[in-house]
Parts: C-alpha cells; sequence; structure tokens
C-alpha cells in the first residue's frame, strides 16, 4: 500500500509539468517545480501549477492579438489598394479613349 501511495504521490507532483511540455507552455519548468513543491508542501500549491500547465501566458496572448492587429491592417491596405487600382484604371481608360479621338 506505501508503495502505491508514493508511485501516486511521484506521478501527481510531475503531473502539471508534463503537462506544460506537451502544450508547448513557455514557463514548463517553473510549472514543473510549482507541481513538486505542491506535492512537498502537502498539496497547496499542487493546484495553482495545474491551472498554470493550462493558461495560455500573456505574451502568447499579445502575440496574437498583434498578429490579429496586423491582419486587420493588412486588410485596410489591400482595400485600400484595390480601390486605388480600380481608380487608376478608370482614368487610363480615359486617356486611352481621349488619345483615341484625338488620333
Amino acid at each position: 500500500m506505501f508503495c502505491i501511495v508514493v508511485g501516486l504521490l511521484i506521478w501527481l507532483g510531475g503531473l502539471p509539468g508534463k503537462i506544460a511540455k506537451q502544450h508547448h507552455h513557455p514557463q514548463a519548468a517553473a510549472i514543473e517545480v510549482c507541481g513538486w513543491l505542491g506535492i512537498l508542501l502537502g498539496g497547496i500549491g499542487w493546484p495553482i501549477a495545474m491551472v498554470w500547465a493550462f493558461t495560455n501566458p500573456a505574451s502568447v496572448i499579445a502575440q496574437s492579438s498583434q498578429a490579429g492587429s496586423q491582419a486587420e491592417g493588412g486588410a485596410e491596405q489591400v482595400n485600400y489598394l484595390e480601390q486605388r487600382v480600380s481608380k487608376l484604371e478608370s482614368e487610363l481608360a480615359e486617356a486611352t479613349k481621349q488619345g483615341g479621338d484625338n488620333a
């Protein structure tokens, strides 16, 4: 029975770190330490480590929102360029038409 309890504690202690590594969390090592300390201190910090392992860090969220804003800016730029091209095409058509009328 003692071996089962020790094995369970070892498995539980490493679980947050393992989950963080699977999710490619940038703070996986710190989460692993928190999980082990949580188990050694009577389970106090272990739930924190588990929640932390499943969270997205603020830097990843900021990068994804920055990429989204760049994509929005890119879409606006594409719309502007499409309007500019159509305006230039109409001006070219008018210039070609006037040049053909004069000849």
